[in-house]
């Protein structure tokens, strides 16, 4: 029988995920992760989660916007830095991708994986803010009901709290081989700076959900997901599995 392994590393190291393909859709990337009252092994994932990587878009000012993660066909795997003020302990750690080139009402896909961490050194820091999965996203946010190709989209927002500790958004996704991460790392607060851009508004809805024609393939209408914190999901397409922590 297979068994998981827990990934021992120290608070401010870089890490990474490998995928079984390219990510091969626009959208953005992010990391959990969620600290276990024990150990990862034990844990179902039902506590406190904080962002610690996001990445989004290529480049802030052009329009329309460019996706980080979908340069040049899509990156295959990706790193980042764990924040040096981490505390020690063991961590569920959820690495995502959300695909929007379909993300019209309970149509953008979830692809995730997760590994177990256990991060040593003393790190003092309070990860904040802190959201639950299931929980954190809405089918309507901003950010996941996306209108992608008319008018052009020329701003957007990633869904779900900001990454701890610098509300960063990395510009360039850093692939494995030893590249630093986050070394162009970006306060969104910063990345807002110069002419502004229009947003383009979400899709017209209807009051109330849409019902879906064949009940095999018809999301909950239950707006908030249910699948535990680290299970794959989709809402249409193909699923693509990834693979352990690097």
């Amino acid at each position: 029988m297979a068994t998981t392994d827990t990934f021992t590393l120290a608070a401010g190291d870089a890490v990474g995920f490998k995928m079984n393909e390219y990510i091969g859709h626009p959208g953005p990337l992010a990391v959990y992760l969620s600290r276990a009252p024990d150990t990862a092994k034990g844990y179902k994932g039902d506590g406190d989660w904080f962002k610690v990587y996001q990445s989004s878009l290529s480049n802030k000012t052009v329009d329309p916007i460019q996706w980080a993660p979908f340069v040049g066909g899509g990156v295959r795997n990706f790193t980042f830095t764990l924040p040096p003020d981490l505390p020690a302990g063991e961590y569920l750690m959820r690495g995502e991708h959300i695909a929007l080139h379909s993300a019209s009402l309970y149509e953008a896909q979830f692809y995730l994986g997760c590994a177990q961490i256990k991060v040593t050194g003393a790190g003092a820091g309070t990860p904040e803010p802190t959201v639950k999965f299931p929980g954190a996203y809405d089918p309507r946010d901003p950010g996941i009901l996306v209108n992608m190709y008319w008018p052009p989209l020329r701003q957007y927002t990633p869904p779900g709290p900001a990454a701890w500790p610098n509300a960063c958004d990395d510009s360039t996704v850093n692939v494995l081989n030893d590249q630093p991460g986050d070394g162009d790392c970006t306060p969104l607060e910063d990345s807002a700076k110069g002419d502004p851009v229009s947003s383009v508004a979400p899709p017209a809805l209807p009051e109330s959900p849409l019902a879906p024609s064949d009940p095999a393939s018809a999301p909950a209408s239950n707006p908030t997901p249910v699948l535990p914190p680290c299970q794959r999901k989709r809402a249409f397409g193909r699923e693509r599995r990834a693979r352990q922590v690097t």
